[in-house]
């Protein structure tokens, strides 16, 4: 390369001179072409040779890392989370065409990656045609993820190809999704259960007609490394214990008692994630002993569950090492002869749990709203989402407002603009020693500090209140003014924080005007100016976990 560096320049000092000199000689237009022809190619063959250069940037990258950054391109290539069948999770290889026109070495590692090629939907193509063929060749030994829609839900034609296929790949299958139209194609599914297949660890059943009393009795040992099993509208009941498996999703379910789901999660004692939606099963009168998941780290009983469901599985799971519950949109509807069960969350599942000090509150534009409480290190979250008023919610019933009584940290975050402040006046009240608090409503916040009102919070250390939804210039001289009287009657709030837009130009010539006088009456006074408010007002296990949920 340092040779080809010295010739260029001996070339162009040579083309310089033949310039600068008086040549009255004709020029050769051809030979002139031909050293403009060559000159071009060899601009190409340097590119080329730096392209290929393990000194290029790009070319620094590990090939595998490379590979991780084209399976990214592939998106959206959602996992499996549930029974529904995602379309685009298979339609994600067009995206690879572009860095495989790139260069030649990434070319070559995009063909010859066979993760990138294993993902084979068999709704939109037959076993037979080309487009799988090439998939099954370039995914060479890796395992499939193939889904299928049973016969019934397919042209007549293609009626026989699919259970062939599946049968020969079936040492290769790594992830099954299979669709069938309803409950009369419970014997095609027996049937697929008796194929064996080491390397499965992913099996997604879903039934179109959802919420069918379906329960089978089927044995998963030609299953080994099954981990996750996804059903929706059917229940599998293992004759056998499978200690492989760690995720079960559970989707539309309805039965005279839960006498089968008790089978089923007695038969995973390795359970890790449980995730049940839209279950209506009966608990009148059922008697059950009680089960120990010892591993079980997520619990969501989720989508129109009904109560009685929820409460019944509380008080018969034990779950020591539980970090992750979720009860979000618990219906409650009942089965025949039980009341309605308000407090679903039981005191005895409550005391289970690590004392939890943090509290996030967001309500909807529509109705009802969602309450985060964590643990101080984050490790123990419940989540609740009701659409009815707080008032009327499961917070009222008295476990809840015995956990109530321990939170010291507050974020209320009420969107609706002219939502009822009694909503949050309600919580705050029920907050004993409450330490830090942040409010996305300035005026539930002067409503607090208002020295006409009892002293809600007693122990407040911290106020954050976020301005950014306010454009009243008004308000600044309000909030001086109500910190002054709050500081006569109860002395000085330690903390101040107050939120305001960069854009709001009247509102922080406002803020800069009375700061001085905010500031005789607190402790400390903090303004917080950033265009992206929650990420800096806001603290990060409360947008965590609204990101979470």
């Amino acid at each position: 390369m340092e040779a080809l560096g010295i010739a260029a320049r001996d070339f162009l000092g040579r083309c310089q001179a033949l310039l600068n000199e008086e040549n009255h000689h004709p020029v050769d237009i051809e030979s002139v072409r031909t050293i403009e022809r060559d000159l071009q190619l060899a601009v190409i063959a340097i590119k080329q040779y730096y392209n290929a250069s393990p000194f290029a940037p790009i070319n620094r990258l590990h090939p595998e890392l490379l590979c991780m950054i084209f399976k990214h391109v592939r998106r959206p290539n959602k996992a499996v989370m549930s029974a529904r069948l995602h379309p685009s999770r298979f339609d994600s290889y067009k995206p690879l065409l572009a860095p495989m026109l790139a260069c030649r070495k990434w070319h070559t590692l995009i063909t010859q990656d066979a993760t990138l090629w294993n993902q084979i939907d068999l709704t939109k193509h037959t076993p037979t045609s080309a487009l799988v063929q090439r998939l099954l060749e370039r995914s060479k030994g890796a395992s499939l993820d193939v889904r299928f829609a049973h016969s019934s839900l397919r042209f007549v034609e293609d009626k026989d190809k699919t259970t062939p296929f599946l049968e020969v790949h079936a040492h290769r299958l790594g992830k099954l999704e299979v669709k069938f139209r309803d409950v009369n194609c419970t014997p095609e599914m027996l049937s697929l259960l008796d194929i064996s297949m080491p390397r499965l660890t992913c099996l997604v059943i879903s039934i179109t007609e959802q919420l069918l009393k379906s329960v089978h009795e089927v044995s998963l040992k030609r299953f080994p490394a099954l981990k996750k099993l996804v059903l929706s509208g059917i229940l599998l009941r293992p004759i056998e214990h499978v200690p492989s498996l760690t995720h079960l999703h559970l989707i539309g379910l309805v039965h005279d008692t839960i006498l089968p789901l008790l089978d089923v999660l007695g038969a995973a004692p390795s359970l890790e994630i449980l995730d049940l939606r839209m279950i209506q099963l009966g608990t009148r009168g059922v008697e059950a002993p009680i089960l120990n998941l010892p591993r079980l780290r997520v619990l969501r009983l989720t989508c129109r569950t009904w109560s009685t469901v929820v409460r019944f599985l509380l008080t018969h799971i034990a779950a020591p090492n539980l970090m992750v519950t979720d009860f979000s949109e618990v219906s409650s509807w009942r089965d025949s002869g039980n009341t309605a069960v308000d407090a679903y969350i039981p005191q005895t599942f409550l005391a289970q749990r690590s004392r939890m000090t943090r509290l996030g509150v967001s309500w909807h534009y529509g109705k009802g709203f969602t309450a985060t409480f964590q643990s101080a290190d984050s490790n123990d979250r419940l989540t609740i989402e009701e659409n009815c008023p707080v008032l009327r919610s499961v917070l009222g019933t008295s476990p809840m407002l015995d956990c109530l009584r321990n939170i010291e940290h507050v974020c209320l975050d009420p969107q609706p603009v002219d939502m009822d402040e009694h909503e949050v006046l309600w919580i705050l009240q029920r907050l004993p020693i409450a330490k830090f608090l942040v409010l996305n409503n300035v005026w539930h916040g002067l409503r607090l500090l208002d020295s006409k009102v009892p002293i809600v919070v007693p122990g407040l250390v911290s106020l954050s209140l976020d301005a950014t939804q306010s454009r009243d210039v008004e308000l600044i001289r309000i909030i001086a003014y109500t910190v002054e009287e709050r500081a006569k009657v109860s002395g000085p709030v330690p903390v101040l924080r107050l939120g305001a837009l960069y854009e709001f130009e009247d509102l922080m010539e406002e803020l800069e005007l009375y700061a001085n006088e905010i500031k005789k009456h607190v402790g400390t006074l903090e303004i917080v100016q950033y265009s992206f408010l929650k990420d800096t007002l806001w603290p990060a296990w409360f947008n965590q976990s609204n990101s979470y949920h």
